[in-house]
């Protein structure tokens, strides 16, 4: 983890993976194939020093597993080499965030795999139900979904820079998507299910939608939303659960039909119509995504403790109990402690930002204030200087009042007892005064020179 509470930057760049670093992901993917953990492609990121580490797509029991050591590896190998990993998912301003690519499918005990549209009608048939119910299953615990992921550092991440929409939304693909409109408008009855190969061949050679937070690759579904720190356990966990009751509201409906596949087609139309809502074919990255969405009735969560009440509504608890995953303490258990772990992480950094403003960055500032009052004083005509020293001292005076409200708001929040009101406290008026305050140092490091700038710029850190 680690995080740069000020700093900005202009520009990010890519380019190719340098010696040093070269050496360590080597030595990563050295160590990790020794674990028996299969990873294979490193490459160069958008984002200056960020960087990419593919593992291979396996069973779930092992892959979580996998997830932790991985990242335990990264951080460990890293103080070898004198350097530090940042795992956080947002930790320079201005720059393309980090996370992870979940890639997800259903294999039966045999190796089946069911999100492969195969060569026979039955199997297109089948290949279509498991993509209507994982349709129904996430525009229903879209909410659900969206809380596996919430955490203060990656709200700072999403639906910016390169990251997904904080929206969910599925992307089918033309060619599905198509596959879908003909079942709907097939009023004369041609396409039969079981009987009727569907057009699905071009499937494997779909566009990939980056800015999807949850795409459709072929054979499976990329869910691209989980922050670089968080364990996969959690989303896994849910999308199993979400598609598990789905298939199980399917096959209650066709449990005593008595035509299978005429049923079964009447149950995809059905599923399809009430749930296409949630498909996106397009940009998501795009500000009329926003305002399309909001029409559609899908919900845009941008506040982790907004997110984490999905995981204590009667749907979620009723549905998890049903199927033995969690008991209703054990959700609010979580809740709470996700809450916590929220307000102090917020807590946390508007404390370290109070200390850094005043204790490092204010009296370097009134050094250099004191430095151009002496070149003023002893160099007539340097108008430009005293329209510098103008915007120093008001500069200076905006960091001590910011910092006071920053101080008043944290002691505001000790006083509220209720975890959920602290909570929503600390993601709306406590963010809201640490980012007015770093406004002001962030405007200050543009000002001051190298030499009196008392911490490294992103220039030093990444460069």
């Amino acid at each position: 983890m680690g995080k740069s509470l000020f700093g900005t930057t202009k520009t990010h760049y890519m380019g190719t993976i340098s010696e040093k670093t070269g050496k360590y992901m080597k030595t990563v993917q050295e160590k990790l194939w020794l674990l028996g953990i299969p990873v294979q492609v490193k490459h160069n990121e958008v984002a200056p020093r960020q960087y990419e580490l593919v593992p291979h797509f396996e069973n779930l029991k092992y892959a979580a597993n996998h997830d932790f050591l991985t990242m335990e590896m990264l951080e460990r190998e890293a103080k070898e080499e004198n350097s530090i990993c940042l795992l956080d998912e947002k930790p320079f301003k201005g720059m393309n965030g980090s996370g992870k690519h979940n890639n997800w499918s259903i294999d039966t005990k045999n190796g089946k795999r069911l999100l492969t549209y195969g060569k026979t009608p039955v199997e297109n048939a089948r290949f279509i139900t498991m993509i209507v119910a994982l349709i129904s299953a996430i525009d229903r615990h879209s909410d659900l979904l969206r809380a596996t992921v919430a955490s203060n550092n990656n709200d700072n991440r999403l639906s910016g820079y390169e990251a997904p929409s904080s929206i969910i939304s599925i992307y089918l693909g033309k060619e599905l998507t198509n596959v879908f409109e003909q079942i709907i408008n097939d009023k004369d009855n041609k396409i039969k299910l079981g009987e009727s190969l569907l057009p699905l061949s071009n499937l494997n050679i779909t566009d990939r939608n980056r800015t999807s937070p949850f795409a459709f690759l072929g054979n499976r579904f990329e869910f691209r939303m989980p922050g670089s720190s968080s364990s996969v356990t959690v989303c896994n966990t849910v999308l199993n659960t979400i598609m598990a009751e789905s298939l199980c509201n399917i096959a209650n409906q066709l449990e005593n039909s008595n035509d299978f596949y005429k049923d079964l087609k009447r149950v995809i139309i059905s599923l399809y119509k009430e749930h296409s809502r949630i498909i996106y074919n397009g940009n998501s990255y795009a500000e009329e995504w926003e305002k399309e969405a909001k029409q559609r009735g899908l919900k845009n969560i941008k506040r982790a403790p907004e997110a984490f009440k999905a995981f204590i509504t009667d749907d979620s608890i009723k549905m998890f109990e049903e199927f033995n995953i969690y008991r209703k303490e054990e959700m609010f258990s979580r809740y709470n402690i996700k809450l916590e772990k929220y307000i102090k992480n917020v807590e946390t950094e508007a404390k370290v930002m109070r200390e850094m403003s005043m204790q490092d960055i204010l009296p370097q500032v009134i050094k250099y204030i004191n430095y151009v009052q002496d070149s003023i004083s002893k160099v007539n005509g340097l108008s430009f200087l005293e329209e510098i020293l103008e915007r120093l001292v008001k500069l200076s005076n905006e960091i001590v009042n910011k910092n006071k409200e920053l101080e008043k708001g944290l002691k505001e929040l000790g006083k509220i007892s209720s975890i959920e009101k602290k909570a929503d406290y600390a993601s709306t008026e406590l963010k809201k005064q640490m980012e007015e305050l770093r406004n002001v140092v962030d405007t200050l490091e543009g000002i001051l020179p190298k030499e009196y700038w008392p911490m490294p710029t992103y220039f030093d850190i990444l460069s």
